[in-house]
């Protein structure tokens, strides 16, 4: 068996994939937001972390960067 290393995408297909992560973890964050039990900032299901964590596996410390747009 043999293991892959990520593909690097190049320059403008990084912002492209920093501007879709940017807007899923937005888009999720708000999601998992409406799913809190207690209070309005705390919840138990966040998945902004998994889907930034899979694109920061898959294409590289860069894709960090659209986690930290799309938490604001």
């Amino acid at each position: 068996m043999t293991l892959t290393h990520h593909h690097k995408p190049g320059f403008k297909k990084s912002l492209v994939l920093i501007a879709v992560l940017a807007g899923l973890y937005f888009v999720t964050g708000k999601i998992g937001l409406t799913l809190s039990m207690a209070h309005a900032n705390v919840t138990l299901i966040w998945p902004p972390t998994g889907i930034s964590l899979a694109f920061m596996l898959m294409y590289g410390y860069r894709m960090g960067i659209g986690a930290a747009i799309g938490a604001f």
